[in-house]
């Protein structure tokens, strides 16, 4: 049996902010150590993709996964995180464009989240604030 694959182009979407839901929250091992993997479903106008994001456990208020899961919820957690509480719901990410070390390829990358507004654009400015007001 042979295996056999087309390959695409690597689709990279420009720098902004996208609507999104989250499908998959899963923790992994990685390089350092386990860590959180979160896959977002994309829209950008008709197109459409998932995106993966990986953060360190939310096990302290200085970790990404604590950050991001204020970013996404809006809320401020007491004691304890539940992670599958974010399955499904509605987001804003921002997505930025990188370089991968390994072979200089131009991707994607999850620079931070926000709660959704009514009226959200695509794509924005940059500069646009990364926290969404969370603290």
């Amino acid at each position: 049996m042979a295996l056999v694959y087309e390959l695409r182009e690597n689709d990279v979407w420009p720098s902004g902010w996208y609507r999104g839901t989250i499908s998959s929250v899963e923790e992994t091992e990685g390089k350092f150590g386990p860590q959180v993997k979160l896959v977002i479903d994309l829209v950008n106008g008709a197109e459409e993709r998932s995106q993966w994001a990986f953060c360190t456990l939310p096990t302290s208020r200085r970790h990404k996964g604590y950050l991001w899961y204020t970013q996404i919820t809006g809320e401020i957690p007491e004691n304890t995180i539940r992670l599958d509480n974010l399955l499904g719901l509605d987001t804003e990410v921002r997505l930025d464009v990188t370089i991968r070390e390994s072979d200089g390829e131009e991707i994607n990358t999850v620079a931070g989240f926000r709660r959704p507004k009514a009226t959200a654009t695509t794509t924005a400015d940059p500069g646009d604030d990364l926290y969404g007001g969370v603290v």
